[in-house]
């Protein structure tokens, strides 16, 4: 196993899609967040007096700025989605599997494998996104004297969370390049459907107020494992919320969720894959 696992890192990181994937989830996070936190700061409330105030920074707000790639329609969840669909498609595409098989019979290690390394560079692009989230947000936090709130709890809960995040998101597109198997199809479809859901199911479904839909959504899911905090004083709150709704709003259990789509394709996948003879 370990050594099927040294195979799959040398795979990658023979490879510039990895670093070229790293880079690009650095410069996301950092204007992102710049731009989050900048948007905080530019928009204004109007208080009881009838004045006009600028929204009061806390934790929620930090937290928000410092995972504007993912508040922002989750951009940066597309990058870690694609590297783990040409992890598997590559294999397919290049007709490397069969080496691949035949080196290591056993496919579930080769499965299990591929999980594994799917789950170190997530975690490292998890922990990219944070530092260049950080310091994309310092650049309105420090002009404006405002806290950056890493003593608080919250704010390293969301951390690790967002850390998750990327992992699952990772384990997503490996599920979904094992259904799929052709690279292009698979990145076309995947990158371009999770963006659309975003972009497009959102309002339709808050529209047509169908909250579960609209709270089972991955980049949805992926949203409310980061929305650790409280609001704001003084933010508008959904109290209509069912049970079941309001489930779906603690970051586990969407984490969960997304665990579970994830293990479900790569399950079917891999099941569908051990099938078929190699070539």
């Amino acid at each position: 196993m370990i050594g099927a696992i040294r195979s799959e890192l040398r795979k990658v990181l023979s490879t510039r899609l990895w670093w070229g994937l790293l880079i690009a989830i650095a410069a996301l996070s950092f204007l992102l967040s710049w731009a989050t936190a900048a948007l905080f700061q530019s928009t204004l409330l109007t208080d009881t007096e009838g004045n006009s105030v600028a929204i009061p920074w806390s934790d929620y707000l930090a937290i928000t700025s410092y995972h504007g790639g993912v508040s922002l329609i989750g951009l940066t969840l597309l990058l870690p989605l694609a590297l783990g669909i040409v992890l598997i498609t590559a294999e397919f595409r290049h007709k490397t599997m069969s080496w691949t098989v035949l080196a290591t019979p056993r496919r579930r290690q080769v499965y299990a494998s591929k999980v594994v390394v799917s789950v170190i560079f997530g975690a490292l692009y998890g922990v990219v996104h944070i530092i260049a989230g950080v310091g994309g947000a310092s650049l309105t936090l420090i002009p404006k004297d405002l806290p950056f709130f890493l003593g608080s709890a919250d704010v390293w809960i969301s951390f690790a969370s967002l850390v998750l995040a990327m992992v699952l998101w990772t384990l997503l597109g490996l599920g979904f390049g094992l259904l799929l198997r052709a690279q292009m199809a698979a990145v076309t479809i995947g990158i371009g459907v999770a963006f659309l859901a975003q972009i497009v199911l959102n309002p339709i479904l808050a529209w047509r107020e169908w909250a579960l839909a609209y709270k089972l959504l991955p980049g949805n899911l992926s949203l409310n494992m980061l929305t650790v905090a409280d609001l704001p004083d003084g933010a508008p709150g959904d109290t209509t919320q069912t049970a079941a709704q309001y489930a779906f709003d603690q970051w586990w259990v969407a984490a969960l969720v997304l665990l579970g789509y994830a293990a479900v394709m790569t399950v079917v996948g891999a099941w569908l894959d051990s099938r078929r003879d190699i070539s």
